[in-house]
């Protein structure tokens, strides 16, 4: 925070500060990753994906705005990935469509159980 109240008059300073933190934090991930620390690696995405989320939303619409969900959309699915293995990434038939969704098997059920699905209509953008 303190970036950015010395950077109050610069319109994009928002969305730089934000990225450059989620950057870092998903460099972080990056590395737990590739050292096998899958629990470590799952809670830097997670965050990354969070501060890019938080960058992305001053931006307004167009390629830049895309590029930086899509950022945010990638360190949240290795976030949640590492951090809930039985997480799949679903397309959801809709209106002639798909729309992207997590599917969560219950740790308890045996065989079909009932299903919750809730979208909060902040989607942009497709895998």
């Amino acid at each position: 925070m303190q970036r950015l109240h010395s950077r109050i008059d610069e319109p994009q300073a928002w969305w730089e500060e934000w990225c450059a933190v989620a950057e870092r934090v998903e460099r972080a991930g990056d590395k737990a990753a590739a050292e096998g620390r899958s629990a470590t690696a799952g809670n830097y995405y997670l965050r990354a994906g969070n501060y890019y989320y938080t960058g992305e939303r001053m931006v307004p619409p167009g390629e830049q705005k895309l590029g930086i969900y899509r950022k945010a959309l990638r360190c949240y699915q290795e976030g949640l990935k590492r951090r809930n293995p039985s997480l799949e990434v679903v397309d959801v038939p809709y209106d002639g469509t798909a729309l992207p969704a997590y599917f969560l098997k219950s740790p308890a059920a045996r065989g079909p159980a009932p299903t919750v699905v809730l979208f909060d209509g902040s989607t942009t953008a497709r895998r």
